[in-house]
């Protein structure tokens, strides 16, 4: 994952500061940066699902989200 940027969208509040607290570990850990997009809780569900009706922000290193199937995947993005 070196190299590689990875956008992690939370539901703002204790989500966001749980998921941040853990990011400087995983980025020295993998060498990848992420970036905690913190989304407030009444628009996060509508703002996933327009983001999952477009298969190119399911890309990891495309700059949008990455999600932990993905991830165990190498990256690949839902249709695979």
């Amino acid at each position: 994952m070196q190299g590689q940027t990875l956008t992690v969208p939370v539901m703002s509040g204790d989500f966001e500061k749980a998921v941040s607290d853990v990011v400087p570990l995983f980025e020295e850990l993998s060498g990848a940066k992420v970036v905690v997009e913190s989304i407030p809780g009444e628009q996060f569900t509508d703002k996933l699902q327009l983001d999952l009706n477009n298969t190119k922000a399911l890309r990891c290193g495309a700059g949008t989200y990455c999600f932990p199937a993905q991830l165990r995947k190498g990256g690949q993005d839902r249709a695979a």
